[in-house]
């Protein structure tokens, strides 16, 4: 491995997924989660993260 920590992983585990989707509809946590095999709980946290570092 890079060194990355789960955190890391699991964020861009689940910005593969977001960008796989060819759609402009919003696309739900737990689909993200379940694709990428991601925690539902930790994802939620994570995205929360994201947010704030792009608001």
């Amino acid at each position: 491995m890079l060194g990355l920590s789960t955190k890391s992983m699991y964020g861009l585990a689940a910005m593969y997924e977001l960008a796989k989707k060819n759609s402009d509809k919003p696309t739900k946590i737990k689909d993200i989660a379940k694709n990428a095999n991601i925690p539902q709980n930790f994802l939620e946290q994570i995205l929360l993260e994201l947010k704030k570092i792009t608001s």
